[in-house]
């Protein structure tokens, strides 16, 4: 089982399903389709409290992500852009666009380059349910 981290800010939008998806740099090891993950997050300081089990969910689909400072690039095709970005936004835990850039580009910086993981459905990311089947009959 894989383990994915939230700060507390997440923590609801996870446990209600409001939070399909976790946008992260490219992992050590990797959460591949079909794997089991485990969302949780720190009870109060980072390795030196309990972890709480917000849920635990299967993994659907991984793509590669690219975020600009005005859109976003999704497996090197899909594009967002304008109101398509703050949709996209509350799919990942945050109120709107402006919301999330501001968290990508202080953590990490702009443009950011890493991997959606996903473990829900989300009307914008409709075409993964179909990159699930393909995955699962390739193993």
């Amino acid at each position: 089982m894989k383990v994915l981290l939230f700060e507390k800010r997440f923590w609801e939008a996870v446990a209600t399903g409001a939070k399909v998806h976790s946008i992260r740099p490219p992992r050590k090891r990797p959460i591949n389709v079909g794997d089991t993950i485990s969302l949780r997050g720190w009870e109060g300081a980072a390795y030196r409290s309990p972890q709480r089990i917000l849920t635990e969910e299967i993994c659907i689909a991984v793509r590669e992500i690219w975020i600009g400072k005005d859109h976003i690039v999704l497996g090197g095709e899909e594009q967002f852009w304008d109101e398509e970005l703050d949709a996209f936004a509350r799919s990942d835990g945050f109120s709107n666009w402006q919301d999330m850039r501001e968290f990508r580009h202080f953590h990490y910086k702009l443009p950011f380059s890493g991997e959606l993981i996903q473990w829900g459905v989300h009307p914008m990311l409709k075409g993964l349910g179909d990159l699930r089947a393909a995955n699962e009959t390739d193993v």
